[in-house]
């Protein structure tokens, strides 16, 4: 009987090893795989903003071109928050928006960004965005 255990409990702890440290190297993955020079990324993004302005579902556009892998699956949401969490120029730039409205392309050292409030609150913000990188 104590055998047994030993040797579950050393698989199951052999199992956990080999599955974090898998994660550890992955790399996560958007459905954009495309690589932008800071140009390109800024010409997309203007491009999204145009499609915005035109009535394209953000969500669409996040799902298929956001390389954020923590939200492109959320359609861009990153989740109801307070703005301190966010990137200094990232608040500066969603800090006045009107619930259900979408910023103009801005940039912050994670790429170009257009972004949207969908709820406030308080303090609070329920936030989506789209993000091309810049690859250097």
């Amino acid at each position: 009987m104590k055998n047994k255990i030993s040797l579950s409990l050393g698989l199951t702890l052999f199992s956990l090893f080999f599955f974090f440290s898998s994660f550890a190297q992955m790399e996560f993955e958007t459905n954009n795989k495309k690589t932008y020079s800071d140009s390109s990324a800024k010409s997309e993004i203007n491009s999204l903003h145009s499609k915005l302005i035109l009535g394209a579902n953000f969500e669409d556009l996040a799902l298929e071109y956001s390389q954020d892998p923590g939200s492109y699956v959320r359609g861009g949401v990153l989740g109801y928050t307070n703005m301190k969490n966010f990137d200094p120029i990232f608040v500066k730039n969603c800090t006045n928006l009107a619930v259900e409205a979408f910023s103009k392309p801005f940039k912050t050292d994670f790429g170009y960004h257009i972004s949207r409030i969908l709820l406030k609150k308080e303090d609070k913000v329920l936030i989506q965005h789209i993000l091309i990188r810049v690859q250097e």
